[in-house]
């Protein structure tokens, strides 16, 4: 009852209010939680959306879908082998089918409003349509032009802007959506592909980038990755021993990576729906395939919202809102500001790691709570000790995955050198040494990684490559954001016959390397 109900408030369109409480642009995940927490402490909230709908087709969960998707086809492979032309014909059609119902998953608005229904009886107005400031009112309200099918303008005291990220394109790329050759795919219309290429060619060597290779390389197809960099996930947030493992292990795979040849000089797209086109790079080598992915990252979607009538700063060349890292405010050139910036419209910095959903929704948390502090007291009163995450120093350190075997939280190992020298210890365990491995062996390059302090103990950093890296990670993400030590890991038990054992065995080779250091300074 309470579901339903929630729905179709979700699903109704304004017409006789246009005024609310709090006003959100966008309808992504970070958007669809800013509203639920909106409504969590008595707001009355509307969120504008082009789709008209809550969570509808966020990149982030349709990834990771795709990868569940991946490996039930891999899993399928190995009972009936490729080789075979009728296995593999139905192999290739259901991977197919299934990547067409991953990218329509979360176009029903009734996902988003379940997930706001289930949580709370209150479920925001959805409004249809493309949101820009028009100014402020006598009263202090923003105005927002919303265009869609039934143009309206809405007023709200307090804005939040969640509109996401956008796939940056190059010029020269020939991306043409009403050609419909269904070739050429940016990060955003990759998810619509709907079936297996025989041969794709991805252009980057970022988390993106990577993560399609993952998928596309279970799903059967041949991988060519092109990237300008020396090696994948070249990026601050991932350490280097985690980039040297993924590699190896795309290159183990199949996967051909051509390293420092990310330029594409030249493409020929195929005549006609579904055929094979060729790229030709800096090297001079043309490669042909069946499509092309250009995974180059992803920069602000702020463009378009007329933010200068509301009296902010114009977007960045990258897209992004400049906003106080402290509070979220957008900053505004007319002094007092009720617009709060969250998720990937927010620009990458080291306490807010860009690109990141979990990063985003922890934001969404920190503008609501700044936005209406005594109604957040009042709902959610302060119990015992807890992180303020309004404050810069600090806002916990995010883990994020790649691949389900590929996780990181925190420091890496070279930015941790650079900034305590030799200070910084190392410990790492393999998988294979645990005793669950007796049981379900793993390949011997699975590892877990600790970087710490040898001085304290603390643990700065945790990188996981290997099988249930992406639940693992948890653990790593608490120790480093309640400051616990090299000690702490040491005196916790893990579940038994599990891979949490390379947490164990690490801390106590650190726990060792830490007693010679302690001898050597004596």
């Amino acid at each position: 009852m309470m579901a339903s109900r929630a729905h179709r408030l979700a699903r109704r369109l304004s017409s006789a209010a246009a005024s609310y409480d709090a006003l959100v642009i966008g309808g992504g995940p970070v958007g669809t939680e800013i509203a639920r927490l909106g409504g969590l402490i008595g707001l009355n909230v509307a969120v504008v959306d082009p789709r008209g709908a809550l969570l509808a087709a966020p990149t982030g969960y349709v990834s990771k879908v795709l990868l569940d998707v991946s490996n039930c086809a891999e899993r399928n492979s190995r009972v009936v082998p490729r080789e075979w032309t009728h296995a593999k014909d139905a192999l290739d059609a259901t991977a197919g089918r299934a990547l067409a119902m991953t990218a329509d998953l979360f176009q029903d608005s009734s996902v988003g409003a379940d997930v706001v229904a289930g949580r709370t009886e209150f479920a925001p107005t959805v409004i249809q349509g493309r949101a820009a400031f028009k100014g402020r009112d006598a009263s202090g309200s923003y105005e927002v032009q919303v265009h869609g099918a039934a143009p309206t303008v809405v007023h709200a005291p307090t804005v939040f802007v969640a509109t996401g990220s956008a796939s940056t394109r190059l010029p020269s790329l020939p991306f043409d959506e009403a050609n419909a050759t269904g070739w050429i795919f940016d990060s955003d219309s990759i998810v619509g592909i709907g079936r297996v290429p025989e041969h794709i060619f991805i252009q980057g060597g970022g988390l993106i980038a990577v993560e399609y290779a993952f998928i596309f390389e279970r799903l059967g197809a041949k991988v060519t990755l092109a990237l300008r960099e020396e090696r994948v996930l070249q990026g601050k947030d991932v350490d280097i021993d985690i980039s040297a493992a993924v590699g190896a292990r795309l290159e183990e795979r199949g996967v051909e990576i051509r390293y420092g040849d990310g330029d594409v000089v030249k493409v020929t797209p195929p005549a006609e729906h579904g055929g094979v086109g060729s790229v030709e790079l800096g090297s001079g080598t043309v490669v042909e395939a069946g499509a092309f992915l250009s995974a180059l990252g992803r920069g602000g979607a702020a463009k378009g919202l007329n933010v200068e009538n509301a009296g902010l700063r114009a977007p960045l060349p990258s897209g992004h809102l400049a906003v106080d890292y402290n509070s979220l405010v957008a900053e505004s050139t007319e002094g007092d500001c009720r617009v709060f910036v969250a998720g990937d419209t927010v620009k990458d910095c080291a306490i807010y790691p860009g690109g990141l959903l979990s990063t985003g929704l922890a934001q969404g948390h920190v503008a609501v709570r700044g936005a209406f502090p005594e109604a957040w007291r009042a709902t959610f009163p302060p119990v015992g000790r807890r992180v303020e995450g309004s404050k810069m120093d600090a806002f916990p350190a995010v883990a994020f995955w790649i691949d389900d075997g590929v996780a990181t939280v925190g420091v890496t190992e070279q930015a941790a050198r650079l900034a305590h020298g030799d200070d910084i210890g190392v410990a790492s365990a393999k998988y294979s040494e645990t005793v669950k491995a007796c049981v379900q062996p793993r390949p011997d390059d699975e590892f877990l990684k600790i970087v710490y302090l040898k001085t304290s103990g603390s643990i700065l950093g945790v990188h996981i490559f290997g099988k249930d890296a992406s639940e693992m990670i948890n653990h790593g993400a608490a120790f480093v954001n309640r400051g616990q030590t090299i000690w702490d890991v040491i005196h916790s038990i893990p579940p038994a016959v599990t891979y949490d054992e390379v947490f164990l065995r690490a801390a106590r080779r650190a726990c060792y390397s830490m007693a010679q250091f302690s001898g050597e300074r004596a």
